[in-house]
């Protein structure tokens, strides 16, 4: 089971897909003028999101591909950890419809989605552990303690509502949706050492903490293990006449899922000395990982009881400008509750024309699940109805293998 676990902190965090909502990050008012005549507005959308402020887009690449991890791709990463590190995934499909109430200055929003979240954080110790086994540790103690990972696969159907107020000076708009739960996993790790003495004859390990997981006999798309609910509010506002201001803040993903009694939960809470055991160099890269001894009385397993667990909140807000010319430009902060030490800056500037038919934007942006990144994002209008959106998270992606964060949008958009 100390096997399963350590196997299970591994592959967590080195091939699932991600935290950073793109969502969150396209939806902002951009204070076009919609001249569209259409009422009614039919989306569909994708995206997703893969980063580490710590790790390499190079490095992640090559995990996920199935390439091989050198050591000077090893050294590289070990230089840039720091006390602790975050890593972050997202992905999702999204089916919207929008139409406005022919009396009132109010917006209908509904909408399917199919998302996966993943997020994580680590300390040095174990990204060199899971590298390297625990031979460079000879004589010494690796520490993971607080390695935290979590993994969340769910759909959800919601309903909203945009209302102007203050002569249309004043957006508000709040949604709710049903949460139907797929897949859960997460692995909290209090303590986790392993002290490795001189000549690598034996291993004390002094382990506590938690894994628990949903169902792992039923893993169709269609299973459902959980339900709950998610609830959204955004503010915006506007003023001025030939340059146009505007401001917003909002939150995401305010919810719960209450997962079913089908699921495990294994706890560990003990200390052991291995004999004659050390785990292979290049752990990674390795097809035969030797067996540790079989010791069921290291753990725990329960099931048959229920677990609520919370969404990652998203917290955002920006400041923007648009003025007569067409230039745009916009402050943007984006916080997330799973890496609360490191929100997300971004600055964008660009140019919209007049119709709200085509717009080009670029800048930069630090922090959040990734460092430096610069992000570009395209709109525009075919054939008077269809509307195509695509955002790139970060340009250097395509170019340095040293950069951090990746991620991509696609929305098509269809009015009548």
């Amino acid at each position: 089971m100390i096997r399963a676990i350590y196997l299970g902190v591994t592959l967590l965090f080195t091939v699932q897909l991600v935290a950073q909502d793109q969502r969150a990050v396209w939806e902002i008012p951009t204070l076009q003028n919609d001249t569209s005549k259409y009422s009614w507005l039919c989306t569909a959308e994708s995206n997703f999101f893969v980063g580490s402020a710590s790790l390499t887009n190079g490095f992640i690449n090559t995990l996920y591909l199935g390439g091989f991890i050198d050591n000077e791709m090893k050294s590289r990463q070990y230089d840039r950890l720091s006390e602790k590190n975050v890593v972050g995934a997202a992905a999702g499909m999204r089916f919207g419809g929008q139409w406005r109430d022919k009396n009132k200055p109010v917006t209908h929003i509904t909408w399917a989605d199919r998302r996966l979240i993943f997020n994580g954080s680590f300390p040095p110790d174990a990204l060199r552990l899971a590298m390297n086994g625990n031979q460079q540790f000879k004589g010494e103690t690796a520490k993971s303690d607080r390695t935290r990972f979590n993994y969340f696969s769910f759909t959800t159907f919601g309903y909203g509502q945009e209302r102007s107020v203050f002569n249309n000076r004043m957006q508000i708009q709040w949604n709710a949706g049903l949460i139907l739960g797929h897949q859960y996993s997460s692995i909290q790790l209090n303590k986790a050492r392993i002290h490795t003495d001189n000549l690598g004859l034996f291993v004390d390990m002094d382990v506590e903490g938690t894994f628990r997981t949903s169902d792992t006999a039923a893993k169709k798309l269609t299973d459902i293990h959980g339900t709950g609910i998610t609830t959204g509010l955004r503010l915006s506002g506007n003023w001025g006449r030939k340059t146009k201001f505007g401001w917003w803040a909002g939150v995401q993903d305010a919810g719960i899922i209450s997962w079913n009694n089908k699921g495990y939960v294994y706890s560990v809470d003990t200390s052991y000395t291995f004999t004659g055991i050390l785990l292979p160099n290049d752990f990674l890269n390795s097809e035969n990982v030797i067996e540790t001894p079989a010791a069921d009385s290291f753990y725990t397993i329960s099931s048959g009881s229920t677990y609520t667990g919370v969404l990652p909140l998203n917290a955002s807000g920006g400041l923007q400008a648009r003025f007569s010319n067409g230039w745009y430009n916009a402050v943007q902060v984006y916080w997330w509750s799973t890496n609360p030490e490191q929100p997300m800056i971004r600055i964008h500037t660009g140019w919209m024309d007049n119709t709200g038919k085509f717009s080009a934007l670029s800048g930069i942006s630090y922090g959040g699940y990734a460092a430096l990144q610069i992000p570009v994002s395209l709109r525009f209008t075919l054939l008077k109805k269809i509307t195509t959106g695509i955002h790139c998270d970060n340009i250097m992606a395509f170019v340095s293998a040293e950069s951090t964060g990746q991620g991509a949008f696609v929305q098509l958009a269809y009015r009548f």
